[in-house]
């Protein structure tokens, strides 16, 4: 048995696996910074999480979405944390995260007439995350996932209608 390091591997057989590993790295950790500005929707509010979430959910409802859950994401994560002794738990000092999951008939259905492989995007959720005296919308945009398809027009209709919902809730009193 080999009993160097590298269990036997030359320099020259590392050093490219070495580089492999950090470009792949920098790739898993700057691609989705860049792509965070162009595929994701982001606003916040200077507003406690739990009126915000309910203001969120009533202005989907009113424009035509039917929710179908509703999930304390924060709660479970401090559950999961306490049974299972994590040791690094919410280092940021989050103060809730909540995900709403919702679909709108009239869209899926739009969708699954032009192209039934992209009701992918039914369900949609968008996730709340408060930090500090502020809580943050987060949602994927789904045209994201359907450029280039027959369903694309149809998807950025129904993006768009649900921007304006969240625009909506987060501008509620």
């Amino acid at each position: 048995m080999d009993d160097t390091p590298n269990g036997g591997a030359s320099k020259t057989e590392i050093l490219p696996k070495m580089k492999h590993l950090v470009l792949c790295l920098a790739l898993v950790l700057v691609a989705p910074i860049a792509a965070a500005n162009q595929n994701v929707f982001l606003q916040s509010v200077k507003r406690p999480i739990g009126p915000t979430f309910r203001h969120v959910v009533a202005a989907l409802r009113h424009s035509g979405f039917k929710v179908v859950a509703r999930i304390n994401v924060g709660k479970k994560l401090a559950m999961a944390a306490k049974r299972f002794h994590w040791k690094r738990y919410n280092e940021n000092h989050l103060k809730g995260i909540r995900s709403v999951v919702f679909c709108n008939g009239k869209f899926a259905n739009a969708i699954g007439n032009t192209d039934p492989s992209m009701l992918v995007v039914c369900p949609l959720h968008l996730t709340l995350i408060q930090q500090g005296d502020f809580t943050q919308v987060e949602f994927v945009k789904p045209a994201v996932i359907v450029r280039g398809t027959r369903a694309e027009a149809s998807v950025l209709k129904l993006q768009e209608k649900i921007i304006a919902a969240v625009r909506t809730g987060l501008s509620a009193p």
